[in-house]
C-alpha cells in the first residue's frame, strides 16, 4: 500500500513498497493518469516545474526510478528489463489503468519499453536512448556548453536559474547514494538496441528530439521514428538535450499542442 510521506507545494511524495523494496513517486493534479519516468542520473524533482504544469490536465505521477534518489537500489545482475517489471508491478499496486506515458532521455526509453509490453494509452518520448551510439567527449562537452549558454542567458531570471540548480542537486543526490547506478548506466544505455522492441509498440507514439542535442544524437531518434508505426517526430530546435528541466514552459506547449489537450 502507498503512504504519504511529504508535500513538496501543491505536490505529494509518497512511497510504496514493492517487491524490489521501497519506491518514491511524486504524485499532483487530478484527471486522467500522467506516469512521468525522469533521465537517467535525476530524481522527478528535477521536472517539478513541468509536472506541475501537466498537472493543469492530468493526474501525474511521478516515480523515481530503482537506484535513484531515495528508491531503492538494484542488485547485482541488473537489467533494463528489471526496471519494466518494476514499473509494472508499481502501475498495478496503485491501480492506474492505461495511462499516457511521458518520459525524458533514460525515462523515455522507459516508457517506449513499457508501450511495447502493450501498457499505457499513448507514449510522449523526449531525446530517448535506445539504439547505439557513442558519447563522445566533444559532444558531451558541446551539450554542457549549451546548457551553460542557456543558464548564463538567464541568469538574471531567479526563477530559471533555481530551477536549474535544484536539477543539478538531484544529480549530485543520486550519484552520492547510488555511484554503482551511474557507472553502470553510462555503459548500459550507449549500448542500447531496442529497434525489435519499438517495433513492437502499436500505441500513438509522440517523439520529440533537440535540434541540439549533444547526448543522444538525432540520427537515434529519426531511425527510431521509422521503426515506430504511426510515430510522429517533433523537432525542437534550439533547444540541446536536457530541455524539460531547463524550458518546461516550451516543452508543456509543445506537449499540450500535440495531445489537443
Amino acid at each position: 500500500m502507498a503512504s504519504g510521506d511529504g508535500t513538496i507545494g501543491d505536490m505529494e511524495e509518497k512511497r510504496v513498497e514493492l517487491s524490489g523494496g521501497e519506491l518514491v513517486y511524486l504524485e499532483i493534479g487530478n484527471g486522467p493518469p500522467l506516469v512521468f519516468f525522469h533521465g537517467a542520473f535525476a530524481t522527478p524533482r528535477a521536472y517539478i516545474p513541468l509536472l506541475s504544469l501537466l498537472a493543469k490536465h492530468f493526474r501525474v505521477i511521478a516515480p523515481t526510478h530503482p537506484g535513484h534518489g531515495d528508491s531503492f537500489a538494484t542488485g547485482d545482475g541488473w537489467q533494463i528489463s528489471d526496471f519494466v517489471g518494476t514499473y509494472k508491478e508499481f502501475v498495478k499496486k496503485l491501480a492506474i489503468e492505461s495511462p499516457l506515458l511521458v518520459g525524458h532521455s533514460f525515462g523515455a526509453t522507459l516508457a517506449l519499453l513499457f508501450a511495447a509490453e502493450g501498457v499505457g494509452k499513448r507514449v510522449v518520448a523526449m531525446d530517448a536512448p535506445g539504439l547505439p551510439f557513442a558519447i563522445t567527449p566533444r559532444g558531451w562537452v558541446r551539450a554542457k556548453m549549451k546548457e551553460a549558454e542557456y543558464i548564463m542567458d538567464h541568469l538574471r531570471d531567479q526563477k530559471k536559474l533555481t530551477q536549474a540548480l535544484s536539477a543539478a542537486a538531484t544529480l549530485l543526490y543520486t550519484a552520492r547514494r547510488h555511484p554503482e547506478e551511474i557507472s553502470w548506466l553510462m555503459e548500459t544505455l550507449p549500448s542500447l538496441d531496442l529497434r525489435d522492441e519499438f517495433c513492437r509498440i502499436a500505441k500513438p507514439v509522440y517523439i520529440f528530439w533537440g535540434e541540439d542535442d549533444g547526448i543522444v544524437p538525432l540520427t537515434v531518434g529519426k531511425i527510431m521514428f521509422e521503426c515506430i508505426s504511426g510515430a510522429t517526430f517533433t523537432l525542437l530546435q534550439g533547444l540541446g538535450h536536457n530541455y524539460p528541466i531547463l524550458d518546461p514552459d516550451r516543452t508543456y506547449a509543445e506537449i499540450k499542442n500535440i495531445l489537443g489537450v
